[in-house]
């Protein structure tokens, strides 16, 4: 049985366990306390050098980044439908752009998009416009992919989904987001699925 370190059920943890969820692995969770410094003691760092969560430990190892976790999950276990079949080189390469898309673009520009709310005028000069900018760009180009189908690689959800809806929930409540219905049935779709209401992270 694998074991998920997580700070809270919300955190970058939550791609991985929604994963786990939908392929119906039984896993261990170990809420490490914040507030006690627990991801900063010897134990942990020997997990995950970094003292970051989430951390993801099975029989083939130790994953401390959460798309790449989810990725390996869904490729062990591919007989259950969340990743394409290796053979399938454009579902592939949609899957591979996709997962990526949503940490390397999505989550940094969503990143900056919250430290709006905390920073200094200065910051928040600087980086409104751009940050504004930048969500709608990704907004447009999710609703434009998005039509006519239901998920983003071979209509047929996995964790590409799962990794992209993550990051949209930290959004769905910029005014703009209800200008795109492809996006937000899209959102809903996801996260109304069993194994997403189980964990109780996205609930408002």
């Amino acid at each position: 049985m694998g074991t998920l370190h997580r700070f809270v059920v919300q955190d970058r943890s939550a791609k991985i366990s929604w994963t786990l969820e939908e392929l119906g692995i039984a896993y261990e969770v170990k809420e490490l306390q914040y507030k006690e410094s627990e991801h900063k003691s010897e134990e942990y760092l020997r997990i995950n050098p970094l003292g970051q969560s989430p951390a993801y430990v099975d029989d083939m190892g130790t994953f401390t980044e959460s798309i790449a976790a989810a990725m390996y999950l869904g490729d062990r276990y591919l007989e259950k439908g969340l990743a394409p079949a290796f053979d399938d080189i454009k579902g592939r390469a949609e899957y591979y752009f996709w997962t990526n898309f949503s940490g390397a673009t999505m989550d940094s520009v969503y990143h900056k998009y919250w430290l709006l709310k905390k920073t200094n005028e200065e910051y928040q000069k600087d980086w409104t416009e751009w940050t504004e900018t930048k969500i709608e760009q990704i907004f447009s180009l999710l609703e434009t992919r998005l039509e006519g189908k239901e998920y983003l690689v071979n209509n047929s959800f996995s964790v590409a989904d799962i990794c992209v809806a993550y990051v949209l929930w930290q959004v769905t409540e910029e005014p703009t987001y209800k200008n795109y219905p492809n996006v937000m049935s899209y959102f809903e779709r996801c996260t109304s699925r069993e194994a997403c209401k189980k964990l109780g992270a996205f609930a408002k």
